[in-house]
């Protein structure tokens, strides 16, 4: 039920910085976006970090 708008919100999100030059420094943004790659795994396939 909740895959689907989180799923927006991570879209629009991309959408907006990637239309921002430099808004977000490389490595900030590579670090955080493994998290949240991680985090939505979990949400979505109920996978558990090993």
């Amino acid at each position: 039920m909740l895959r689907r708008p989180l799923e927006a919100v991570f879209d629009i999100g991309n959408h907006i910085l990637s239309r921002v030059p430099e808004a977000v420094p490389e490595t900030f943004a590579r670090e955080n976006l493994i998290k949240m790659a991680e985090y939505r795994n979990r949400l979505i396939h109920f996978y558990e970090k090993y």
